[in-house]
């Protein structure tokens, strides 16, 4: 044994100061990862964790001209409850309207050089034709516009205008670069808004049920979701930030995130199974359901019994969800001061579950309703 280590003292040295190495860069990853998930839940305006990106993108032309919107709506604050859930991962742009609440179609640009990956078209019956345009920018960077009312004739050729629910590729390949007019459109037929989601796969969400998540990565955009103007220079994103609003502009100075998720509290996405993201409703009860505070400090319960709730501070009931750590009784309201149609009960049983108890008519009770209540989890 003397022998072999003195013949072989030199590699010995080299082995163990290679092991000491990767052993101390190890430990210094695993607890920075703990330390950024932990400091995302004490500070919830810190929601995305950035991972090293091997290409650098830079927007370099707007997507649409910010004097033709009225406002946008940030990350994670339209909707987000039932087959609405996806919505969250994208930002709305709300289009100016005239006195008689019309629009007028803008232009949507590409914002830096991109491939049309696929798309998607509908007919929606009465309602305008419209293309979701999905645009392939990096192995990382995928942006998509929803909503889109009108397409160049390269495009409209490559999709053919067949209904399809799901995403196909174009029949050719489309490439654009940065200005390019790659579409037009004047929103939804009522509300004349339209999305845009920009999935980033270097930069992760960050929600109280990760692994609910993690499984889903390929499906969904839920870890991936980002807001596509932090990919402008400073001065351009201020011009698109101070449109950040629920009901107009100037009320976030922020792009928003859209995991509304507080641990400990009632604020964010739940669902009645333990795993997935699956639309459907068991009695008044709808999956998955959302409450959260917007930009305009109203409260949304979406959805219950098919209805969308929307609490004011007018509501004798008023409290920020993020603040529900216990049990909370809300007074129910479709749009903001409206007379009070029934209640919702909520009682935290742990971070990652909760009861809710939903009732169409009457007040609030003293205590929670046991026998009413339903089991939502993380």
């Amino acid at each position: 044994m003397e022998n072999f280590l003195k013949k072989h003292y030199g590699k010995i040295i080299i082995i163990a100061a290679v092991l000491i190495t990767v052993g101390f860069f190890l430990s210094r990853i695993f607890l920075e990862k703990e330390r950024g998930i932990s400091q995302v839940f004490e500070n919830q305006s810190e929601q995305t964790v950035g991972k090293t990106s091997a290409e650098k993108i830079n927007f370099t032309a707007k997507i649409f001209d910010p004097a033709l919107i009225s406002h946008i709506i940030p990350l994670g604050e339209l909707n987000g409850g039932y087959e609405e859930a996806q919505t969250i991962n994208g930002v709305t742009i709300n289009i100016k309207t005239d006195a008689k609440r019309n629009a007028s179609e803008i232009d949507v640009y590409a914002p830096t050089d991109m491939t049309l990956e696929d798309y998607s078209y509908f007919t929606g019956g009465q309602y305008t034709p419209n293309w979701h345009l999905g645009f392939r920018i990096s192995k990382d960077l995928k942006l998509s516009f929803d909503h889109i009312t009108w397409v160049p004739d390269e495009i409209r050729k490559a999709t053919p205008p067949t209904p399809t629910s799901g995403y196909v590729p174009p029949t050719k390949k489309l490439s654009f670069k940065a200005g390019d007019l790659v579409a037009k459109t004047s929103g939804t037929d009522q509300a004349h808004n339209w999305n845009i989601y920009l999935r980033d796969n270097s930069r992760t969400n960050i929600f109280a049920n990760q692994a609910r998540f993690e499984r889903m990565k390929n499906r969904y955009d839920y870890l991936n979701a980002v807001c596509p103007f932090d990919y402008y220079d400073d001065a351009v994103k201020r011009q698109f930030i101070a449109l950040m609003g629920w009901t107009k502009a100037g009320q976030s100075k922020t792009c928003g995130t859209n995991s509304r998720d507080v641990k400990g509290s009632i604020s964010g996405m739940w669902h009645l199974a333990k795993d997935g993201v699956q639309a459907e409703y068991q009695g008044a009860y709808a999956t998955p359901f959302s409450i959260y505070k917007t930009a305009s400090d109203e409260i949304i319960v979406y959805e219950i019994d098919r209805k969308r709730f929307i609490l004011d501070k007018t509501n004798p009931s008023y409290k920020d969800p993020a603040a529900v750590t216990g049990s909370h009784c809300y007074a129910l309201t479709e749009y903001g001061n409206t007379p009070a149609n029934g209640y919702a009960y909520f009682k935290i049983l742990s971070d990652m579950e909760m009861k809710m108890a939903y009732s169409p008519t009457g007040a609030c009770p003293e205590e929670f309703p046991e026998k009413n209540g339903t089991t939502y989890y993380r």
